[in-house]
């Protein structure tokens, strides 16, 4: 049977818009509070310590990295899953695709936003930051998933928001689909090589039929 490998926020969960609030937080921390938004948004997707050497350098992303984490715990922001993804994931369980996390959320986090939003069960394993496998868009992260999942890359399809999204899944040699509800743009989603763009889980969830129909 085929897999998914799913990036998490702005992919599954509706997060984008409080993940660059709180890196805003962060920033005004650090006394960088003139970066703007697309800048932010453009990094979404990167491991947490590349996104604060990008903003502000080698020698300042450590306080970043510690502010960011102190908003985020302590913020009383609660995000969801798209509309109807949480149906789509149970459709996928139901047919007996195996399907992963692979984001750049260290575990405690990732658990937690999906226990939280009852998600956590229609997952068959975790690959995040801290599983030591490389980052995004490095082949490492995919490639554990599926050898976790037993699936080979022609067999399994990524699905992401963004442009590492869809570089883990190239260098990975497997087929991505690029969100349209996320990070990056069409124009940009394509011309990282994803195969196929969506704009709602109905799309996805057509998507997943024809792509496993062809297996």
């Amino acid at each position: 049977m085929g897999a998914i490998l799913f990036d998490l926020d702005g992919t599954i969960m509706d997060s984008l818009s409080s993940i660059i609030h709180i890196v805003r937080l962060a920033l005004r921390d650090v006394g960088r509070d003139n970066i703007e938004d697309n800048q932010i948004r453009a990094l979404v997707g990167m491991p947490l310590v590349q996104i604060g050497e990008e903003l502000l350098g080698k020698q300042r992303h450590e306080k970043f990295v510690s502010a960011y984490h102190f908003h985020y715990c302590s913020s009383q922001i609660k995000v969801e899953p798209f509309v109807g993804m949480q149906e789509y994931l149970a459709e996928l369980k139901n047919y007996g695709i195996k399907t992963a996390i692979v984001t750049a959320k260290k575990s405690p986090s990732t658990i937690s936003t999906l226990t939280e939003n009852g998600l956590i069960d229609y997952f068959d394993c975790l690959i995040t930051a801290d599983s030591g496998v490389g980052a995004k868009p490095q082949a490492g992260p995919a490639l554990a998933a599926l050898s976790k999942l037993a699936t080979s890359s022609s067999n399994a399809l990524f699905v992401g928001d963004s442009i590492y999204d869809i570089g883990c899944a190239k260098n990975a040699d497997m087929a991505a689909c690029g969100v349209l509800w996320g990070a990056c743009s069409k124009q940009e989603l394509v011309e990282a090589g994803s195969d196929y763009t969506v704009e709602d889980v109905n799309q996805l969830r057509q998507l997943s039929k024809e792509f496993f129909a062809k297996k």
